[in-house]
């Protein structure tokens, strides 16, 4: 799980220091609170690649995509509630729509239950 972060530190340090921006921390204010909401981000983000991780090993790879587009169109759907004037008849037909079928969404029977009807409907057993 933190494999993903970890992988990230090296290519993030070199570009820290190829663009410059090591020059410009030094001038960063850093109010009271700061460190705090830090942490609480961190946290959070840890908190967030874990449950994703843990997610993914419950249900299937498809359920998993499904999930996430779907979470994509309920932020989106937040949005276009909090500024409604960003808002299309358009996008607002596809946003429903996509969620629609969303929840249409159904696993693929297991091979094993298809045999199994199959079996069940001609009279013959499959091996």
């Amino acid at each position: 799980m933190f494999y993903t972060n970890a992988f990230a530190l090296p290519p993030t340090f070199i570009l820290f220091f190829a663009t410059g921006e090591n020059s410009e921390v030094q001038d960063v204010f850093l109010g009271e609170n700061a460190i705090m909401w830090l942490l609480a981000s961190c946290v959070m983000g840890v908190g967030i690649s874990y449950s994703g991780w843990r997610t993914r090993s419950v249900i299937t790879a498809t359920t998993f995509t499904l999930v996430g587009v779907l979470n994509k169109m309920a932020t989106i759907a937040f949005t276009v509630i909090v500024w409604p004037a960003d808002a299309s008849f358009a996008s607002i037909a596809a946003l429903v729509f996509c969620i629609l079928c969303g929840l249409l969404y159904q696993d693929a029977p297991k091979r094993k239950e298809i045999r199994t009807k199959m079996a069940g409907k001609a009279g013959v057993s499959i091996a």
